[in-house]
């Protein structure tokens, strides 16, 4: 298990949107839009290269090291799967994982106006879905 794996599950466990790491900051969480420290120590930079070396491939370090950024998909079996992106700031290495959880909710959990139930029974046609980073497009 990499010891990034331990960060993703407990945001995901406590329902945080996002986990935040910073060369010289604390690891942080989002939970309603409000970003949270973490009861960890600062990390450096060469710690948050080590916890991204681990669940990273080749590929994609090789992206980062070219480009000073890359996207990916992680996927923690059993927990969820995370949308990451990292990028080399003046400050260091920047890491923000969105939590994309494995369980979907139906139309009653999301309470929803009665009106997009019935878009559900269309033969054709397309919804679109829109709205800010964050704003709950995914659920």
């Amino acid at each position: 298990m990499a010891r990034l794996d331990t960060f993703l599950r407990i945001a995901a466990d406590q329902r945080a949107s996002d986990l935040h790491f910073h060369a010289g900051k604390v690891p942080r969480v989002r939970y309603n839009g409000e970003l949270s420290t973490m009861p960890f120590r600062v990390l450096s930079e060469p710690q948050v290269r080590a916890l991204l070396d681990e669940i990273l491939e080749a590929r994609q370090l090789a992206t980062l090291d070219r480009d000073g950024q890359v996207d990916f998909a992680y996927d923690l079996p059993d927990v969820g799967r995370f949308r990451g992106s990292v990028c080399r700031q003046a400050g260091g290495l920047s890491a923000v994982f969105r939590v994309v959880p494995n369980d979907t909710p139906n139309l009653d959990d999301l309470e929803l106006p009665a009106a997009v139930a019935g878009f559900t029974r269309h033969a054709n046609g397309m919804v679109l879905v829109t709205g800010p980073t964050g704003s709950g497009k995914t659920t």
